[in-house]
């Protein structure tokens, strides 16, 4: 058996040349799925089992070429499952909820074939056990039809501690007669739980395993740690990009893409004890947006703060874009103090872009990750593919 402690596993079955092979549904029920032409999924697993047949429906949802909503109510439990599938990915979502004293814990995954792992090294990230002939060793494994990705917890680490709904899950892979049983499980189901769960399996990406759900600091006590940082002044400060103001050539980590309406400016004040605020950028009209560009390696959703002040007049209230949602409109900071004006950006293509529109003098800025795009089931998608649930379906979203 291999288990792993850690937020989220990743299996990655390699060879050496490019494929076109796809997956296919083959059965709704029992699951069947194919990649290429080998075998890959068997079935569900779901334990303790429900009692009767579940009630399987199929729906549309767009760029999905297969959508299977699974509803099953037994005394003592509910759960609700979608199978959503496309040639290029699978994704298995699962919440159930269980009353007091029903069971001691559930679980919920798949049953893969054994040729898939007989035999095979793996690389987990996390704490893995290895037990029998599995071992952790190198991203080698293989199958005929070409490379796999299993994505066991898709929401990355953001996203908080074990077996709470919205939270990560813990997963395990044994072999059994039947196949390799990959399941999330749940151990603490006695007092009545519900069970929270996403599995992602996709034809294999090139990005190295360590990179696809990179570690980011999210616990209450700490902040978010800061991926990029931009001082807008001439003077160079340690840990900090230096901001161009011109708009011409590419060579640049962070520019201004308006840069004839601004205006440097110095705050005298700091001279004889630091150049980190004497100089900032000031907006020349307040009627015009200045749209500040930061470069940064993944794409995704990022917490950008803006250090503002002048020592002769207030700053703002300013209007805040970032790529999403409506304008942000930020509080006053008196003359003579510096604040921080934080808005929501998504990064795409490699870009932030920060609009700014009003009375303000800007002398830093930093961006911090809070969720990669490959994470993101939360804004531009939800955590199911689809909503359109079965009638008698009551559990929450």
């Amino acid at each position: 058996m291999i288990s792993t402690r850690a937020l989220w596993l990743l299996l990655t079955v390699l060879v050496a040349a490019p494929t076109c092979a796809q997956f296919t549904l083959q059965s709704p029920y029992p699951l069947e799925i194919t990649f290429g032409d080998e075998p890959l999924i068997l079935n569900r697993s779901v334990a303790p089992e429900l009692e009767g047949q579940p009630s399987i429906g199929e729906t549309q949802a767009e760029g999905w070429e297969s959508l299977l909503q699974v509803w099953h109510a037994a005394p003592g439990s509910r759960m609700r499952q979608e199978i959503a599938l496309r040639s290029d990915r699978i994704e298995l979502t699962h919440l159930r909820i269980v009353d007091p004293d029903t069971t001691g814990s559930q679980s919920a995954g798949l049953l893969l074939t054994h040729g898939l792992l007989d035999g095979a090294r793996v690389e987990i990230i996390g704490t893995p056990q290895p037990a029998g002939s599995a071992t952790a060793d190198g991203r080698v494994l293989h199958t005929p039809a070409g490379p796999i990705d299993f994505d066991c917890n898709p929401r990355g680490f953001w996203v908080g501690s074990y077996n709470l709904t919205k939270a990560a899950s813990r997963w395990s892979l044994s072999r059994t007669d039947d196949g390799w049983l990959l399941v999330a499980t749940h151990g603490k189901s006695r007092r009545g739980a519900l069970h929270d769960a996403k599995l992602v399996i996709s034809t294999g990406s090139t990005r190295p395993v360590d990179d696809v759900h990179p570690v980011t600091r999210t616990r209450w006590t700490d902040p978010y740690t800061a991926a990029f940082r931009v001082n807008m002044g001439a003077t160079p400060v340690p840990k900090y990009e230096m901001c161009v103001t011109q708009t011409a050539g590419d060579d640049w980590a962070a520019s201004w893409s308006d840069a004839e309406g601004l205006r440097p400016e110095r705050d005298e004040r700091f001279v004889d004890v630091s150049p980190v605020r004497v100089e900032g950028v000031a907006l020349a009209d307040p009627e015009k947006p200045a749209r500040l560009r930061m470069r940064v390696e993944r794409d995704g959703w990022y917490l950008v703060s803006l250090l503002v002040g002048s020592a002769d007049r207030a700053m703002g209230p300013c209007d805040l874009f970032a790529g999403h949602g409506e304008p942000r409109t930020t509080p006053t900071v008196a003359a003579g103090e510096y604040g921080s004006w934080p808005v929501i950006a998504r990064a795409t293509d490699g870009l932030i872009t920060v609009s700014i529109t009003g009375n303000c003098r800007v002398v830093a800025a930093q961006a911090a990750v809070m969720m990669y795009a490959n994470e993101d089931y939360l804004v531009e998608r939800s955590w199911w593919v689809s909503e359109d649930f079965h009638p008698d379906d009551d559990l929450p979203l």
